[in-house]
């Protein structure tokens, strides 16, 4: 066992919760029953065109693999978001290269279908999965989460801001002087596996208590039967072919569409 694995392992062999509620969803493992949902879902360049892995067409292949290896990897926490009164598939959100040593902590990703975007879908579902992974009585019970963006994304720091994120102070620093070309950049794989520029944000367990009440009761004022009442149709997916990835599962995303960074 290498030193990553056993500071992976020294979490636990499964820490993945039941469920989670919050005012609108229910977020819980995802199963093979959700394939047919998830495919023309996440098959949609409006949602993959701001993800860093996930390929672009998607495919039923995609998903089974997703399902099958990434999920149930020791490294990751990974949720389907689910409407809480319909049970509609409605994204994923998760916590991935989780390791415990020196510092537990681990980088949140999210995405939500695009018929959902514009009603805080990402943010509740983000509070939700940060809340049980900051608290002391998690087997997670992080002390710090990572997160980033697409340059080209901007919306998705502010969402993450909202949260309680807060820039990189070095990457601010290089980025004053030196420009985007500073930045480290990543491949979006739905975009031809070209690199874009990101930005690193960081979100401490006091930073989140700080935002925690204020964000639950933002939520808690919206009507819980919104998701279920939409009005939106759903995405047409474009084009057709296989796409395969190690890691279907966003870095992030933002509460009107998805961003990617790791």
């Amino acid at each position: 066992m290498t030193e990553r694995d056993e500071r992976i392992h020294s979490f636990g062999s499964d820490c993945t919760p039941a469920q989670l509620l919050t005012p609108r969803l229910l977020l819980r493992p995802f199963c093979e029953a959700d394939i047919p949902e998830l495919v023309p879902l996440i098959n949609d360049f409006r949602v993959t065109g701001r993800l860093g892995r996930v390929p672009f067409p998607y495919s039923k292949a995609d998903a089974e693999f997703f399902l099958r290896q990434v999920c149930p990897s020791v490294d990751n926490v990974t949720l389907a978001i689910t409407c809480r009164t319909s049970r509609a598939l409605m994204g994923c959100v998760s916590l991935h290269g989780l390791v415990a040593e020196p510092r537990r902590m681990g980088e949140i990703g999210y995405w939500i279908a695009f018929m959902y975007w514009g009603k805080g879908f990402a943010t509740e579902a983000a509070t939700g999965l940060l809340r049980f992974a900051f608290s002391e009585s998690s087997p997670l019970a992080l002390d710090v989460v990572r997160g980033a963006h697409f340059v080209d994304n901007p919306n998705s720091g502010r969402v993450q801001q909202k949260l309680g994120f807060v820039y990189d102070a070095q990457e601010t620093a290089s980025l004053k002087d030196g420009g985007e070309s500073s930045l480290p950049r990543m491949a979006c794989l739905a975009r031809g596996g070209k690199e874009f520029a990101t930005r690193t944000l960081w979100l401490t367990r006091e930073q989140f208590a700080r935002r925690q009440q204020e964000m639950m009761d933002i939520m808690a004022a919206r009507e819980p039967e919104n998701c279920s009442q939409t009005s939106h149709p759903p995405p047409k997916a474009e084009g057709t072919g296989l796409g395969r990835t190690d890691d279907p599962s966003p870095t992030t995303t933002l509460d009107e569409g998805p961003t990617d960074a790791k």
